[in-house]
């Protein structure tokens, strides 16, 4: 497997698990979530997820350049 197709199914797999974070609080009954408001959560927890990354890069903090999902 080439490093861009590896890239490709770890974005995947990024997105699946943030959108799996939203969607498991309305699955649970803790709060009614919208399917619109899940989009909206998914692409806010991919930002935070890229943010941590990035800024552990610049700083060169291992844990924090995992980012949210640690992978």
């Amino acid at each position: 497997m080439n490093k861009g197709t590896k890239e490709a199914f770890k974005e995947f797999g990024r997105l699946v698990l943030l959108a799996a974070i939203p969607a498991a609080i309305d699955a649970i009954g803790l709060f009614h979530i919208s399917p619109e408001f899940i989009g909206i959560l998914t692409i806010v927890l991919r930002v935070v997820d890229k943010f941590l990354h990035e800024a552990g890069k610049e700083t060169d903090n291992e844990q924090l350049a995992k980012g949210i999902t640690r992978f």
